[in-house]
């Protein structure tokens, strides 16, 4: 080989090993894409476990929905969320294995059941930007307000109801939505990011009966694959600082006076289509020390949240009654 030649295929494997080096690191942006008129068909499940002491209470919420981009404004989404079907199934020593479904024709008179069938039919808003900020939540706890009366009057002989619809109120709250959709949406960079990136951002995780808690895990991209960008989701939970404001119109606040989160730590998952500009499924999971009266118990929340229809021209047949893995 001449020294020409020689030089020749040192430049084209130069060019090659830097064409694999661009690549490997190529810097890409992560932004939500929305147009007005979309319809997603999605399901989530929130799960709230705790053990008190060897005794066990866990629930399992499921929500079937169409999300429909009403208005995008330089790349903030406004987005109609219907509620289509609910289902909710919880286990505790005091009343054993209970679950609802909005599908099913059961008579009941508790005000759980009575709220799920409720909520079938409803809607409310929010809005998203391009980063996947959650800004705000409208109409989520109208929700709760138009259904009361009917639940009150089916739960009337139910001594039980009170505390338990207490609870709810907190629950169906436009601040608490907006915390909990803040929890299925990866929250991106601001500026491009390279296949090995890695960022932080604040969570709030709602808990209604114990208050808030934060964290600001680290997230990092663990794969690029074709069009899906996986990012694993890994940190610690921050004790609250200070002791809770107690209201005294609030028993529910009085007892989060006896409690105190020692902190914990939140780790998940993430699929995004970077083409599409939509998330494809996450999970969140959280798991916390709650200490209460000397004694200390573990409690996990986990919310994941699954696209099943991918912007849609028009609003899908109602297939909720199909089982779907969550997340």
């Amino acid at each position: 080989m001449t020294g020409k030649q020689k030089a020749t295929t040192l430049l084209a494997a130069l060019l090659v090993l830097g064409s694999v080096a661009a690549a490997l690191g190529e810097e890409f942006e992560l932004t939500y894409k929305f147009e007005e008129g979309q319809v997603f068909d999605v399901k989530s499940v929130t799960y709230t476990g705790r053990d008190m002491g060897g005794m066990a209470m866990n629930q399992t919420q499921e929500l079937f929905f169409s999300q429909k981009v009403r208005s995008v404004t330089e790349g903030t989404a406004d987005i109609e969320i219907k509620i289509k079907r609910v289902k909710m199934a919880s286990s505790n020593p005091m009343t054993g294995d209970v679950s609802f479904d909005s599908d099913s024709d059961e008579e009941s008179d508790d005000p759980q059941m009575a709220l799920v069938k409720g909520m079938v039919g409803k809607t409310f808003s929010f809005k998203i930007n391009g980063r996947g900020e959650i800004l705000s939540v409208s109409g989520y706890d109208e929700i709760f307000k138009e259904i009361m009366k009917t639940v009150e009057e089916q739960t009337k002989d139910n001594p039980q109801a009170a505390m338990i619809m207490m609870l709810m109120e907190k629950t169906f709250s436009n601040a608490t939505m907006k915390k909990t959709l803040s929890m299925g949406y990866v929250i991106f960079p601001e500026k491009a990011v390279g296949p090995d990136a890695e960022w932080k951002r604040e969570v709030c995780v709602p808990l209604p009966m114990f208050g808030d808690v934060k964290g600001n895990p680290v997230h990092k991209i663990k794969s690029v694959e074709d069009e899906t960008v996986s990012v694993e989701i890994d940190g610690k939970l921050k004790a609250p600082k200070g002791d809770p404001e107690i209201d005294p119109d609030d028993p529910m606040s009085a007892m989060r006076g006896m409690m105190k989160i020692k902190g914990g730590t939140v780790s998940g998952s993430a699929e995004f289509d970077k083409e599409r500009g939509q998330i494809k499924k996450s999970v969140l999971d959280t798991k916390t020390t709650v200490e209460a009266m000397g004694n200390e118990f573990a409690l996990e929340w986990r919310l994941s949240l699954e696209m099943l229809d991918h912007g849609a021209e028009e609003p899908a047949e109602d297939d909720a009654g199909e089982e779907e893995d969550g997340f």
